[in-house]
């Protein structure tokens, strides 16, 4: 199959939030504010694709609300592509902020990238390389999103290592010749149900099995919910790239892989914006949580101790001359959310 190209792949998102109005309310708002060019619906809870140029706005009972926000109200995008996916992203957010629509721990957001155009074998490749680097990407997770939810599971069971699983999933390829035999979507299906329908839960961290089976997708959970542009589009930019990286035969990853923070973007070739993105992120949580693997999934078997959080506000990071760039950026862009640590906040 053809490489990925990440300005042609389409993708779609889901976001938790708690409403200070109904739903039905909500949808009316926002069709206000956002006009003509976009469509917005308030429905009862549904899997149903999105596939026309509509926002719907349904229930879900995993939602915390509180006496201020009563009500639930995930946001379903349709079907978006490259640079005008996110304009219209932004837009939204835009119009539900000023509304004050707000998330919180019981809130996360779901990434859906089109996925046919991975075989059996490239699916097992990405599932690889989220096992070995699922540590790293849990450290640019807030507390409530690492290690494991009851809507965020690991990828590996209590008693698996990265490497263990590696083996288990790099077993699977041998069970079948993949790219023969998947001429069409039956037998594709059919060597997915043999790689995954045992191994990852539908509510795992990557959802390739029942999202594939059930939209053409890979479902991407890991990440917390949030209102913030900059937060979703580094995270729709960053797992893009792993489904590009999926895709290119040429590039690998061995059982002896030492995954790092470094690594992991020079792997997926990501832009030094969202890398930078990250790096801020990433020093922003370390001192809230008072080191970088706090609560976060062991690449041996179970999760890192819980470290004791810092002292509210501390920012020793910021104040380092040995961090100019990062000053500079935080600057330029000024993220509203990342300098508070008030712990009923999802950050």
């Amino acid at each position: 199959m053809s490489e990925l190209k990440l300005s042609e792949n389409t993708f779609g998102i889901e976001i938790e939030t708690a409403s200070p109005v109904s739903r039905d309310q909500l949808a009316r708002l926002m069709q206000e504010k956002l006009g003509d060019t976009f469509r917005i619906t308030s429905e009862r809870y549904n899997h149903q694709d999105t596939t026309e140029n509509k926002w719907k706005l349904v229930s879900d009972a995993t939602i915390r609300t509180t006496s201020s926000h009563p009500h639930q109200a995930e946001i379903v995008s349709p079907i978006l592509k490259g640079q005008d996916g996110l304009d219209k992203l932004e837009k939204v957010l835009e119009a539900i902020n000023e509304i004050g629509v707000t998330v919180n721990k019981s809130c996360g957001i779901h990434v859906h990238h089109d996925a046919r155009m991975l075989n059996t074998e490239q699916m097992i490749k990405l599932s690889q390389f989220y096992t070995y680097y699922e540590t790293i990407l849990d450290s640019l997770q807030p507390m409530s999103r690492r290690a494991s939810n009851s809507y965020n599971y690991p990828m590996k069971n209590s008693n698996d290592t990265a490497p263990s699983l590696f083996d288990v999933m790099e077993s699977k390829k041998s069970l079948h010749s993949w790219i023969a035999r998947e001429r069409n979507a039956s037998t594709k299906r059919e060597n997915m149900r043999t790689a995954f329908s045992s191994q990852f839960a539908r509510n795992c961290k990557l959802n390739i099995y029942s999202a594939y089976g059930a939209h053409n997708t890979i479902e991407f959970r890991h990440h917390s919910s949030s209102t913030e542009f900059l937060k979703l589009k580094n995270w729709i930019i960053l797992t893009q790239d792993m489904m590009v990286f999926a895709s290119n035969n040429r590039k690998k990853l061995s059982k002896t892989h030492k995954p790092s923070f470094e690594k992991m973007f020079k792997i997926l070739d990501t832009s030094k914006e969202v890398k930078k993105f990250y790096q801020f992120r990433r020093l922003v949580l370390r001192d809230k949580y008072f080191s970088f693997t706090s609560g976060c999934t062991n690449f041996g078997t179970g999760i890192h101790k819980v470290s004791r959080p810092r002292s509210a506000g501390s920012r020793c990071f910021l104040a380092s001359s040995r961090n100019g760039s990062l000053a500079r950026y935080i600057a330029e862009h000024n993220p509203e959310c990342e300098g508070e640590f008030n712990d009923n906040l999802n950050l």
